[in-house]
């Protein structure tokens, strides 16, 4: 009641404008992650040497920075945050540049800069900044079919697909290409174009088996059922059965590497049981959802284009995470957005929340875009 209908004011409008079920389910998420990070991050502290709630103490020290970022992001104007995101896409096309040049590989890949005590993943600041400049692009064409932005939309896919295949990271560039072709098919591109692009996506994807050792490893370890870890977080869920373990009444999940990122829903399996994790999935399908009728009934191609597609870009980061732990695909070193610990992640999830947020308020028709 703080903020009165009558108030004229920036956060006010914000207020009464923003969609508070997308906001609520968001805010939902991150709950849940805090408090299953604070199991899943002390075993992995310990065996570190750290304090035990070193990860989580530091995930409240991202979202103390996400948070603002993501509200802040929702209250701006349209062509503002177009401004943002393209600065931002140029910042992570430099960062993976130098990268690849100057990087320093772990566990076969190259992903992480070093940043005033902080690690950061370019590839998760690239997803929002690309769904939405890639958006505006093909917003161009639908609006005048005689002009070819498509096809700079193709290059500009194909320029960090590379940038990202070097490092290697083909979970985040199955991730990208994925949005692209979802952005592209709803945008009115002929079919024949689609199943062309998406031929040379997936003979990309076999190509990648036999050029990178760090794919062939993972592919041929889901083949052979799973590695240690795979095998592990199997294990959790099984051992959580229907109603869980109980916070921090986990076994088989300490026994994970990764079990505070890449395998924190087996910490949910297995503390939480089928219950817990049904929330979880319920909770993305509920923002696919709302997402998805927010983006659909706005009037303009630009707006339905970005909200569609990094809502959709979220919710398949969801899948493939909880499908990798699942051993229903190899394994892709991908983040459960919101959950998982990481600051770029949180970041990036933040930046993407904060766009939805804003091009789907109810004034949002009416302004600049």
């Amino acid at each position: 009641m703080f903020l009165d209908r009558t108030d004229k004011s920036k956060v006010s409008l914000w207020w009464w404008t923003v969609d508070h079920k997308l906001m609520g389910l968001v805010i939902l998420l991150i709950i849940g992650g805090i408090m299953v990070l604070m199991s899943a991050g002390s075993p992995v502290a310990i065996k570190k040497g750290l304090a035990e709630y070193h990860f989580l103490e530091k995930q409240i020290t991202f979202l103390c920075v996400s948070i603002p970022l993501m509200i802040i992001i929702s209250i701006q104007e349209i062509s503002t945050i177009k401004r943002f995101c393209f600065l931002l896409l140029i910042f992570s096309f430099l960062c993976l540049v130098y990268l690849n040049f100057f990087g320093i590989e772990t566990n076969g890949a190259t992903r992480w800069i070093r940043f005033f005590g902080f690690s950061i993943q370019p590839s998760e600041l690239i997803k929002p900044s690309f769904a939405l400049l890639n958006a505006w692009l093909l917003s161009i064409w639908v609006n005048d079919k005689n002009n070819r932005s498509w096809v700079f939309s193709l290059f500009l896919l194909f320029v960090f697909l590379i940038l990202l295949l070097l490092q290697p990271d083909v979970g985040m560039s199955f991730v990208l290409a994925s949005t692209w072709l979802f952005q592209i098919y709803i945008s009115g591109v002929s079919m024949l174009l689609v199943s062309l692009i998406l031929t040379a996506i997936l003979l990309s994807a076999i190509s990648s088996y036999f050029l990178f050792s760090h794919v062939k490893i993972r592919v041929d370890g889901f083949l052979d059922g799973g590695g240690f870890q795979v095998s592990k977080s199997l294990d959790a869920f099984i051992n959580g059965g229907i109603f869980g373990k109980g916070f921090g009444e986990g076994v088989v999940s300490k026994q994970l590497p990764d079990s505070h990122t890449d395998f924190i829903f087996a910490v949910a399996g297995e503390e939480l049981g089928v219950l817990g994790c049904s929330l979880i999935i319920i909770t993305y399908f509920l923002i696919f959802l709302r997402g998805m009728m927010l983006s659909s009934s706005t009037s303009k191609i630009f707006l339905f284009l970005t909200c569609s597609g990094i809502i959709f870009q979220f919710c398949l980061q969801a899948l493939v995470h909880m499908a990798s732990t699942l051993n229903l695909i190899p394994t892709k070193g991908m983040t459960l957005p919101f959950i998982s610990y990481g600051g770029s992640s949180l970041i990036s999830s933040s930046i993407s929340m904060g766009i939805v947020l804003a091009f789907t308020r109810r004034q949002s028709n009416y302004s600049n875009d």
